[in-house]
């Protein structure tokens, strides 16, 4: 590390030295010591899918190191250019990690939304939307989102079970 240290203390742009540092980091358990390199690594990225890959690996990073207003920052730097589903993960995580749950619903059901992943796992996502919304009293939306969920999975007794709570309590 000393070493890659000073390589980058000589040249700072040096991306094989940043990102081979990124990673010694990275696998050491240091986050708020790769997200950084791993943010100028994007910078000095020379198209769009590499500055998107670096900003949420720098991203991650922050996350992981629990700095979460850098995270962020990063995030909305990278979002055009990363792939939707990604930036709504992360979204998400920003959102738990604030304790934002107006964020953390609408996350979700977007997550949702945008998803590849099969039914039965989108159902889930949903629920945990619907749980959000419930919790900030919202209840006639928490009941629209697990009525989707209940139409995306219909075996799911998550969804059912939830269903049936909200409408006892309308």
């Amino acid at each position: 590390c000393e070493e890659l240290a000073a390589l980058l203390a000589e040249q700072p742009d040096d991306t094989s030295a940043l990102r081979y540092l990124a990673d010694l980091w990275d696998r050491l358990g240091a986050p708020l010591q790769a997200g950084p390199l791993l943010r100028r690594l994007g910078e000095l990225a020379s198209t769009s899918d590499e500055r998107a890959e670096y900003g949420l690996r720098a991203c991650m990073m922050f996350l992981a190191g629990d700095d979460i207003d850098t995270a962020q920052e990063v995030l909305d730097d990278v979002a055009p250019l990363a792939q939707r589903e990604s930036v709504i993960e992360l979204r998400v995580e920003l959102a738990r990690r604030r304790g934002d749950g107006r964020a953390l619903s609408e996350s979700l059901e977007q997550l949702a939304a945008s998803s590849r992943e099969p039914a039965d796992r989108r159902a889930a996502i949903l629920v945990a939307a619907e749980r959000a919304a419930s919790a900030l009293g919202a209840a006639a939306l928490a009941l629209d989102r697990v009525r989707r969920a209940q139409r995306l999975s219909p075996g799911a007794a998550d969804a059912v079970l939830e269903a049936r709570r909200l409408e006892y309590k309308l």
